[in-house]
């Protein structure tokens, strides 16, 4: 356990694995089902439908607890920092603040995951826009954060500003175009979108810059990877004395 807590730092890189997983797949089935056009689908699309959408599920369930932690984490490294160093000036206010944003944005995520396009529309895109913004606003305090922690590179820092302003720009791109993609479209299944239905390129538009938006996101955690390296985190540890063997046992299988 101690040593799995010495290691936060490829939490991150694992963050990125398994959401590059999930929508490898994802894709793979949906497109070999003919579920989706292969070219430049949503990522929401490619697990609309079983049998992609059990894994769909099941990947990004997984993918938000592990970020979660990583939100977790970040929050007590801040709160470290700023208290061995006083002369850095970030309120514990804003770092609760921070977190508490991240934190609903993941449940908009966890809407996504759990709330399929094709069985509940409205809740599903309430999710997608809670999880972008909510998240690229976090993005937002993490940089501040990191301009005034000074314990990451100043590359770091200049790369998570550029993927923050990639993470704004992007959502922008993906929702303008929907309206006009959908009020020119022609065909039957919104799903399997081809170049034939009509308003293609600014539906193109759109499921390109959502790749794009979702690559920000994994690219801009990953940095995270520098600063959880130098830092150990402790576990919280609870200690049960017992006299009997019994009395073990009954605290065993009390929780």
């Amino acid at each position: 356990m101690w040593n799995v807590c010495h290691h936060v730092h490829w939490l991150p890189l694992l963050l990125f694995a398994v959401l590059a997983t999930t929508f490898i797949i994802t894709y793979s089935i949906a497109v070999s089902q003919k579920h989706v056009y292969a070219f430049w689908p949503y990522i929401s699309d490619t697990g609309a439908l079983p049998p992609e959408s059990c894994v769909f599920s099941l990947l990004l369930n997984i993918a938000s607890m592990i970020t979660m932690v990583i939100i977790y984490i970040r929050h007590v490294q801040v709160s470290e920092y700023t208290r061995l160093r006083s002369y850095i000036n970030i309120h514990r206010g804003w770092n609760i603040t921070s977190s508490v944003i991240a934190y609903m944005g993941i449940l908009g995520l966890l809407f996504v995951a759990n709330f399929q396009e094709t069985n509940q529309f409205a809740i599903h895109i309430i999710g997608a826009i809670m999880c972008f913004v909510l998240i690229t606003i976090y993005f937002l305090i993490q940089c501040v954060f990191t301009y005034k922690m000074q314990c990451a590179s100043k590359l770091i820092f200049w790369l998570r500003v550029l993927f923050t302003c990639i993470n704004a720009i992007s959502f922008i791109m993906t929702f303008s175009p929907i309206g006009e993609a959908i009020k020119r479209h022609k065909g039957k299944n919104k799903l399997y979108w081809t170049p034939k239905d009509g308003g293609y390129e600014y539906h193109l538009i759109s499921t390109i810059s959502e790749w794009i938006l979702v690559l920000s996101f994994c690219l801009y955690v990953s940095t995270f990877y520098w600063e959880f390296k130098k830092f150990h985190f402790m576990p919280c540890e609870m200690r049960v004395r017992v006299r009997r063997y019994s009395d073990f046992l009954r605290v065993l299988f009390s929780f």
